[in-house]
């Protein structure tokens, strides 16, 4: 949790509930005591920095797959040159001669 969120959401008054085999059970335990966490907690920061990590990485892939169809699209149909383009071209082509 961050610095910023609001005091009233750090009140822990939303509930999760997992079923788990009594391996992982064992195993998540394990890990919750020797990180010195409740096994509640160590459930829930685990999870949510794994949520956290999940949206970054999914957001990323439809950025880029947004932006690449964005680019597709312009170079298929590039859009007419403004006036200002016009310009500077006019400009380069005069000086370079």
């Amino acid at each position: 949790m961050s610095i910023a969120q609001p005091f009233e959401d750090s009140k822990k008054n939303a509930r999760i509930e997992a079923r788990a085999t009594i391996r992982q059970k064992k195993t998540i335990t394990q890990a919750a005591n020797m990180s010195g966490l409740s096994l509640s907690d160590y459930m829930v920061t685990r999870a949510e920095r794994a949520a956290q990590e999940d949206i970054a990485r999914i957001q990323l892939i439809e950025s880029t797959s947004t932006d690449s169809l964005l680019l597709t699209d312009l170079l298929m149909n590039p859009p007419e040159p403004s006036d200002n383009l016009k310009k500077a071209v006019r400009r380069y082509q005069d000086l370079s001669q």
